[in-house]
């Protein structure tokens, strides 16, 4: 009940939490000069927009002038957070589409890294287990390389057979699942 006291009565605005980055781009490309004379709701602040405008530059969306580049226009078309759009559009040049798409899929998604509650000390314990899982995918190389290396995990032991697909693999599964029970 305490805790419940101490909340506010209303939820802040989205646009108030988040990064404003892609909302600027859109709106660039719809071809809203200026975000920041833009007629929003509830107005997020300054700051946030100049973030974006920062972020956006670094990207090569903008340029100095602040006019969406044609790279800029490449991105606007993309639904997607400005660096994930960035990451496709590159992908090409490093010639990585493929592991590009599967990890910005995976990053646009929920965490797919479940932690159980409990003390992640607990040698015995879910946290410990799923800590221990979890190390089997890490690479030293970072987020990206750890995300591609469960896509390809789950690849590798996935099987696909629809259900209207009658088959030897299917009826196959099927005695295996009764067999174990």
């Amino acid at each position: 009940e305490v805790a419940f006291d101490t909340l506010e009565e209303t939820t802040v605005p989205e646009i108030l939490r988040v990064n404003l980055a892609q909302v600027v781009l859109q709106l660039k490309g719809m071809g809203v000069h200026d975000p920041r004379s833009f007629s929003f709701l509830t107005p997020p602040s300054a700051e946030n927009i100049e973030k974006s405008f920062e972020l956006l530059g670094a990207l090569g969306a903008i340029d100095e002038e602040m006019k969406l580049t044609s790279y800029g226009k490449e991105m606007s078309k993309l639904p997607l957070d400005p660096v994930f759009a960035h990451l496709l559009l590159q992908s090409s040049k490093f010639e990585c589409v493929d592991e590009i798409l599967t990890v910005v899929s995976m990053l646009s998604a929920e965490n797919i890294f479940f932690r159980p509650g409990g003390r992640g000390d607990d040698s015995g314990g879910l946290a410990a287990k799923s800590a221990a899982a979890h190390r089997r995918f890490a690479s030293h190389e970072g987020d990206l390389p750890t995300l591609l290396n469960v896509y390809k995990a789950w690849r590798k032991e996935a099987v696909y057979i629809s259900a209207s697909q009658p088959s030897k693999m299917r009826k196959k599964l099927e005695k295996e699942k009764i067999n174990k029970k």
